[in-house]
């Protein structure tokens, strides 16, 4: 007869409650959304969306367009080397543009569209509605 046990875990997992420590990027990211959070507790909750889909100027861009740049504050404890460019410096069109293809690549066409459709048929039943008599 075969065997039909499953073979020992390499690794068994632990039970209960047990100390986590992260790997030194993880580490990272968990502290940038941290700091995310922290920027934004105003306005929680937020969505992952909204923690992860931050736009940055790339060094390609400071280059293409010739954007000024400062050494970053001593407070600023983000990980990135050299100088630092703010998004506001791009001309604004520009940004507009990046801002806008971010969203796109985001966006679902097909439902945007639907949502749009229905929109304006809400809009017409309204004002038929109030233009009844």
């Amino acid at each position: 007869m075969k065997n039909d046990t499953l073979p020992k875990a390499r690794f068994p997992r632990p039970r209960g409650f047990i100390g986590w420590t992260p790997q030194t990027k993880t580490a990272e990211l968990l502290g940038q959304v941290k700091q995310i959070l922290g920027e934004y507790r105003d306005y929680l909750p937020l969505t992952i969306r909204q923690i992860f889909y931050r736009l940055a100027v790339v060094p390609s861009q400071i280059e293409r367009y010739s954007l000024p740049t400062a050494l970053p504050k001593a407070t600023d404890h983000r990980a990135f080397d050299g100088d630092t460019v703010q998004a506001e410096a791009l001309p604004p069109d520009i940004l507009a543009r990046i801002v806008e293809n971010a969203i796109l690549e985001e966006l679902d066409t097909d439902l945007y569209d639907m949502a749009v459709k229905q929109e304006a048929r809400d809009r017409e039943a309204l004002i038929e509605w109030t233009n009844r008599p």
